[in-house]
């Protein structure tokens, strides 16, 4: 896989044993005169797991007023690998502090 980031939240890898974050390979486009990137390359294996999230996950606040946070999003991702996407998206999903949202929305 040959990847390029700009500042965004790093993505994961996970492995069978271990966890990679795929930083960043440049700086935001826009902000700076000259601009340049580099791209990087990882091989992915049977049973890798790679997740790109926004902050909207990892900043989300529960009703004590502590984030959800990277490692928090690490351990449910490890937790559910062996669901399919969607059921491991909904899992995450689920881990969420969002509760009370979903219940001032019905």
């Amino acid at each position: 896989m040959r990847y390029a980031t700009c500042g965004h939240n790093s993505a994961l890898l996970l492995r069978s044993d271990s966890v990679e974050r795929l930083d960043s390979t440049c700086s935001v486009p826009g902000l700076f005169k000259e601009w340049h990137y580099s791209i990087e390359e990882r091989q992915i294996f049977a049973g890798d797991i790679m997740a790109q999230y926004s902050d909207g996950v990892t900043e989300a606040f529960n009703d004590e007023g502590k984030e959800f946070g990277e490692q928090r999003l690490i351990e449910a991702l490890q937790r559910n690998r062996d669901l399919s996407s969607e059921a491991l998206l909904a899992a995450i999903v689920d881990d969420l502090p969002l509760q009370r949202w979903r219940r001032a929305a019905r």
